[in-house]
């Protein structure tokens, strides 16, 4: 009686074992395998409300969160490259733009540089001929008090000759 009692207790032992251990070998196994990134894990199938069925629902529905968020940080990166792709070709063009402004405002320099140089010339010219404007009119004064006292003379002398030939 004791012996088919003990072979009763064992076997009834291995089956209860069993029964905890299968399921939690099961999940550990799934676990192992989201460590190595298979995300993709069939949830296994406990439908038993115990502490196996509660603890299997939560690995499940941690995976599925797992697998969510993942998704969300894949579609987060895509966007984050599209973005950082428009980006760099927005640099392009402003860094074009800008170029072309740095062209322009050197060809502008230049162009001012010339009309400076050339103000600067004239001013130098204009100058000059006030300079030479001013000789000329004292030059022609002095051509006019000559002539005004060569006049003068002319008629002194005229009328000296008058004088002595009456």
């Amino acid at each position: 009686g004791v012996v088919l009692l003990l072979i009763i207790g064992v076997t009834f032992t291995i089956l209860i074992t069993r029964t905890i251990t299968k399921p939690l070998r099961a999940l550990s196994e799934r676990a192992e395998l989201i460590a190595n990134g298979e995300i993709n894990v069939a949830p296994l199938n406990y439908k038993a409300q115990d502490e196996i069925g509660i603890l299997n629902h939560s690995f499940t529905k941690m995976a599925e969160q797992l697998k969510s968020l993942l998704t969300s940080i894949h579609t987060a990166s895509g966007q984050i490259d599209h973005f950082t792709t428009n980006l760099i070709d927005e640099n392009q063009q402003l860094k074009v733009i800008s170029e072309q402004v740095t062209h322009a405002t050197d060809d502008l320099s230049e162009g001012t540089q010339h009309i400076a140089t050339s103000v600067g010339n004239t001013v130098d010219l204009v100058e000059r001929m006030d300079k030479d404007f001013t000789n000329n009119v004292e030059r022609s004064s002095r051509s006019v008090q000559r002539s005004e006292d060569a006049a003068k003379a002319i008629e002194q002398s005229q009328k000296a000759i008058q004088l002595q030939q009456s």
